[in-house]
């Protein structure tokens, strides 16, 4: 399907405007490895669309193939999670137990949301009469050998492919454009409820300062990520450094968790800057979190469509990031946005965004109006709701 098409569909295929009552409804199956509350950007993807759906013949369940899926609290009752407690991302049990999922659930479409996921659902939908839609989250450019093989090679037995941002589209392989060289590939956004975010008053939050020992007229500039290669931390940190002694009301929060966490605190601490920058940990609290902070900062390297990013965009805050093509898709020309390679590069754009009020206010505004118009959840689920309905159509009319 391609973008003029789903631009169509989602007019012609409005469930609020064709009289949803007389279809019938619709079985959707979405497989994910983890289904974690606090865990990564496609999770939370998965909760926003079916928190947001828009078409009540759309019935979800939702099958987490590791662990416990505790996100599944933030579910509409009746939305089912199903716990497949696979022992690895090699356990060929999750097939049997997919493909009786399928039949025992009366599943019409299996929608996979990473790539071990596509893996396995599309395996599992082979002589199954179910439609797949397959969403790529991330690179091509930065799997792994055996993940992106695995990922490759089976992607063409999805019916409809999707990518969270044209970057991502356009990191498939030569070889994988050639195996699906007869699969539309389309580009449907991450997004989320841009109501919730936009609602979150910016008070600055002086409970929650106290707690992590910032001042309540302290400048907070927050990297929401996950603490990894990929997120460039090292770099912000180091950059940020430069800086301090400058600024010194001037604070940096990085919020997650992540392996690298130790190799931080030792940076910061050999910095000398540990009364400046905290790492905080994962937060539960995200929205009290939004509320203290006044920049929003991520220089990745690479990214799919962070969601974070637009969690902060929605809130209105000012963005320093990365001006790699995934980032710069969702904020336009909106933020300030510099080489994350570049020595000096990020220092100055923190000391722009520090040294001047009046233009983080307006870039804050600006974002927020990016997304509003581009990047609410209701659109999402507009968008795989009319995809699934003509997947269902058209494997109902061969």
């Amino acid at each position: 399907m391609n973008q003029n098409l789903l631009s169509e569909s989602r007019a012609s295929e409005d469930p609020l405007a064709t009289g949803s009552a007389n279809r019938a409804p619709i079985e959707v199956l979405v497989v994910i490895g983890r289904f974690l509350v606090n865990s990564g950007g496609a999770q939370r993807v998965i909760a926003n669309q079916i928190q947001n759906s828009v078409d009540p013949k759309t019935h979800y369940t939702v099958c987490n193939l590791f662990g416990k899926g505790t996100l599944g609290t933030e579910l509409p009752s009746g939305v089912k999670v199903i716990e497949l407690n696979a022992t690895g991302p090699l356990d060929v049990r999750i097939l049997k137990r997919l493909r009786r999922i399928i039949d025992e659930h009366s599943i019409d479409v299996i929608h996979t949301q990473s790539f071990i996921a596509g893996f396995w659902g599309r395996l599992a939908s082979v002589s199954k009469a179910v439609s797949v839609v397959s969403t790529e989250q991330n690179s091509h450019q930065h799997y792994r050998n055996l993940t992106g093989l695995l990922n490759g090679i089976t992607l063409p037995l999805a019916d409809e492919i999707t990518c969270v941002s044209q970057a991502t589209r356009n990191s498939f392989f030569t070889w994988e454009k050639w195996l699906l060289r007869k699969r539309s590939i389309s580009v449907i956004h991450n997004a989320v409820k841009f109501s919730h975010y936009a609602d979150i008053p910016r008070d600055g939050a002086d409970e929650l300062r106290k707690e992590i020992g910032v001042g309540q007229d302290d400048l907070l500039l927050g990297n929401v990520a996950r603490m990894d290669t990929q997120k460039n931390q090292h770099h912000l940190i180091r950059e940020f450094a430069k800086i301090a002694a400058k600024f010194p009301t001037a604070k940096l929060l990085i919020i997650g968790r992540g392996h690298l966490g130790p190799s931080l605190q030792q940076l910061i601490d050999a910095l000398g800057v540990s009364d400046q920058v905290k790492l905080i940990g994962p937060r539960s609290d995200m929205d009290d979190v939004y509320r203290m902070l006044d920049v929003f900062v991520l220089p990745s390297l690479f990214e799919g469509f962070s969601l974070a990013l637009l969690e902060g965009m929605s809130v209105g805050l000012p963005i320093v990031c990365s001006n790699i093509p995934q980032i710069t898709e969702a904020t336009g020309e909106d933020a300030i946005a510099v080489n994350p390679r570049t020595p000096e590069k990020l220092s100055a754009a923190l000391t722009q965004i520090i040294s001047q009020p009046a233009e983080r206010e307006k870039l804050g505004q600006r974002v927020k109006l990016r997304a509003e118009k581009m990047f609410d959840a209701s659109m999402l689920a507009m968008k795989y709701e009319a995809l699934y309905r003509q997947l269902v159509s058209r494997n109902q009319n061969r």
